[in-house]
């Protein structure tokens, strides 16, 4: 007997009524709606308070979007959408306090060494000091951005393995609309009342019921809390939230803006002494994120970044911003809702969500979230003490694990397997690189390949990024491109 029912799940009610809780009932009945898959929606008041998060949304492995029928042709035309090759960085390094990171890989690999040893090893042996700014140049997407130009990542604008990589400036309200509009043209139910109350069993934390404001009671096989840092359903099941190392609670103030007649193509993040700002440029928009350090004072809505102890309990699943909170400096948070949206889509079809079939769900998510947790922890840490100096790690105050870890990239440039599918290794690598946290030595295994012919194939690597790059169309006309296609089409 399974805590939920003894049949597939087919009834599923979604808690929330912002961006998270429509994309997912878009990608359930996309994606399930053959399976008779009845889906839902009770509104939860203020669950799309923090939805701005989610204006950065990247393109990778696990992007939803296309599960629920959508391409970048949609989102530009009815979403005012820009693109991104990455964040412009300032205040996180005081060796390079103004830099662009790209999204994605940096350079190329040889003979089985990561570029950043070779890179490092070479910029070294010519008596350079070396900068993030120097690094991350081994990319078409930092030499664009530099000019406002934009291309996607398709095959002509590849370098052998090297290709870069990008992501979309949603306007939020937007795409919660149309997500909304798709998913009552597929069958989702709407209700006008919101949620009141959760009624559960007597001696377990079994959901029997969900009340709204105007009395109407709901069961269900599955109830999914998308009702933000509320935390509806979640949070009355008295799971424990486990803030991330040096986490600092946020007052978070959102500034929308109308008129960007030419979006750049990249979103600016600066740490500040009181905390963070970030501001994301999309088409004839931008939006402004204010993060400030909560005082006594403080008013509004409040981001803490960490993870909910047990994002499934019993008959309850809690995705996005419910399960996990980060700092929004990479573009982390769209990426966990999409991955754990992709792993409910993969787990309910013919499921009753027994324990068996539920564990490893929530020790993935987990997984994902203590990773994110301490990624953002080293953000947290340059940002306090301007950069991730290797003779003060002492001072950072962040758990053993973590500065075991940045002491040995600190060493000689290792960073540990993960087992997580929202961080690979080279995020981490790339990130230290960003703070200005630079191995002391290279990795041995880098000099099989001969220092002069390192040196050419690094000058010949250079040479050919710059030769793509220069290729690449202003940004606006790439997004007046797009316009005229899609209208020529219609």
């Amino acid at each position: 007997m399974n805590s939920i029912s003894d049949s597939p799940i087919s009834n599923i009610v979604i808690a929330g009524s912002g961006l998270e809780a429509w994309m997912t009932a878009c990608t359930l009945l996309n994606q399930l709606g053959r399976k008779n898959i009845k889906v839902t929606i009770c509104p939860v008041d203020g669950s799309d308070t923090l939805d701005d998060l989610y204006s950065v949304l990247p393109c990778f492995d696990n992007d939803v979007l296309p599960l629920i029928g959508l391409n970048n042709v949609d989102l530009v035309n009815e979403c005012d959408t820009s693109f991104s090759l990455g964040c412009r960085y300032t205040g996180l390094s005081t060796t390079d306090p103004d830099q662009f990171k790209p999204y994605g890989d940096i350079g190329m690999d040889f003979l089985g060494g990561a570029f950043y040893q070779h890179w490092l090893r070479d910029t070294r042996s010519g008596g350079q000091t070396p900068t993030a700014s120097g690094y991350f140049s081994y990319t078409p997407a930092s030499h664009a951005a530099g000019k406002n130009a934009f291309a996607p990542p398709v095959k002509r604008n590849a370098i052998g393995s090297l290709q870069h990589q990008m992501a979309r400036h949603v306007d939020v309200r937007l795409l919660t609309a149309l997500l909304r509009k798709r998913a009552l043209t597929r069958g989702a139910t709407e209700l006008t009342g919101t949620f009141e109350s959760a009624e559960r069993s007597s001696t377990s934390m079994h959901i029997k019921q969900l009340v709204t404001s105007t009395g109407e009671t709901l069961q269900a096989d599955l109830y999914i809390d998308c009702s933000g840092n509320r935390r509806s359903l979640i949070g009355g099941a008295g799971e424990e939230w486990v803030s991330a190392p040096l986490s600092v609670e946020y007052q978070v103030r959102f500034k929308p803006e109308t008129g960007n007649p030419t979006p750049t193509p990249f979103n600016l993040v600066s740490a500040l002494p009181s905390g963070w700002q970030v501001t994301i440029p999309g088409d004839d928009w931008q939006v402004t994120m204010d993060l400030l350090e909560q005082t006594p004072a403080s008013t509004g809505p409040v981001l803490k970044p960490g993870y909910i102890s047990r994002p499934w309990s019993e008959n309850c699943v809690a995705l996005g911003i419910a399960a996990m909170e980060t700092l929004p400096v990479d573009a982390l948070q769209a990426k966990y809702l999409m991955i754990t949206l992709k792993r409910l889509v993969k787990l309910l079809p013919g499921s009753d969500c027994a324990t068996s079939e539920t564990t490893e769900f929530e020790q993935l998510c987990l997984q994902d979230s203590q990773e994110v947790a301490e990624l953002s922890a080293i953000y947290e840490a340059a940002r306090q003490h301007g950069g991730l100096d290797p003779d003060r790690l002492e001072d950072l105050q962040i758990p053993a694990t973590l500065s075991k870890r940045v002491a040995l990239f600190a060493k000689r440039g290792w960073v540990a397997p993960l087992d997580t599918d929202i961080i690979r290794r080279s995020d981490w690598s790339a990130a230290f690189i960003s703070m200005g946290l630079f191995p002391a030595q290279h990795d041995r295994i880098v000099e099989r390949l001969p220092a002069d012919q390192l040196t050419q194939a690094l000058r010949d690597l250079k040479a050919r990024i710059e030769k793509v790059a220069a290729e690449f169309p202003p940004h606006g006309k790439y997004l007046d491109a797009i316009k005229a296609s899609s209208v020529t089409k219609a």
